[in-house]
């Protein structure tokens, strides 16, 4: 039996005055939306089963679409209107909840994208906590060269990345800690408290360098995108490995069409099964 999974982003527009959302056609900007100034979120829905014989769906997105919109909007609107600093993180479990009763097929995953840079997932297979993940910059330049070719050999493997006066990428480094839905700031980590650990380990480490001179990680490694995504969850997992947040994975885009991941998602899944 065959049991695909659809993925569905849902856009949406929330306000402390969720009566003043206008509720218009299946828009591309997302709605409801208002006329007035608001906050934009987004909302990736995962979920998977057999193919309905008869539609050939695994989900009607227009039952994904009506599932955030209709119970999501409004519990956020909701939250929003108390007027009290509410980590989203906490209402995971609840939109998980509210979503799931509402799909035919099973959710795996619901991520809420509070900005293009932070997002908290709640993932089927780790239901005691959720993934919060943060994106983050550095600009740096490497040579691809292993000491042991020749200049042919080098440039066979590595083609003009192999070139002596090296090259630069602007990195987007992605980290994904899985941390506890509820509690206070001491017991899980803070934003402001993961991005400093983050810009001491590997950003400020790594921007404006010459990898393969400047830095202490590559002076005897190769600095591919493998490898660099290797140091950094290396350099990011023992400061990220207590019972108020658990680093997850680590993935570097070199650019927009080439990025690698550690642990891999296969990885992760193996590790799940076995937990």
């Amino acid at each position: 039996m065959n049991t695909p999974s659809l993925h569905r982003t849902v856009r949406i527009h929330a306000t402390p005055q969720f009566d003043q959302l206008e509720h218009g056609c299946n828009s591309h900007a997302g709605q409801p939306y208002s006329e007035g100034i608001c906050t934009y979120f987004e909302f990736d829905v995962s979920c998977a089963g057999p193919c309905d014989p008869e539609s050939g769906f695994v989900e009607s997105i227009y039952s994904i679409d009506g599932a955030v919109r209709s119970l999501i909007v409004p519990r956020i609107c909701q939250v929003m209107a108390q007027g009290e600093i509410t980590p989203p993180r906490s209402l995971m479990p609840e939109l998980f909840a509210l979503v799931e009763e509402q799909l035919t097929s099973t959710l795996e995953s619901l991520t809420w994208r509070l900005t293009p840079f932070y997002s908290i997932t709640r993932h089927r297979n780790s239901m005691d906590t959720v993934t919060l993940c943060r994106s983050y910059t550095f600009s740096s330049s490497h040579r691809l060269h292993n000491a042991e070719f020749g200049d042919a050999e080098n440039e066979r493997i590595y083609g003009k990345c192999s070139w002596p006066s090296g090259h630069g990428h602007n990195y987007i480094m992605e980290v994904s800690l899985e941390v506890p839905p509820h509690g206070t700031l001491e017991q899980c980590f803070g934003i402001d408290e993961i991005d400093s650990i983050v810009h001491e380990q590997v950003v400020d480490q790594f921007d404006h360098r010459y990898l393969n001179l400047d830095t202490e990680s590559f002076k005897n490694t190769t600095p591919t995108l493998e490898n660099i995504t290797f140091e950094c969850h290396r350099l990011l997992q023992d400061h990220f490995n207590d019972e108020r947040g658990r680093l997850r994975s680590v993935r570097v885009y070199e650019t927009e069409r080439t990025w690698c991941e550690f642990p891999s998602q296969g990885m992760l899944n193996e590790s799940r099964g076995r937990s």
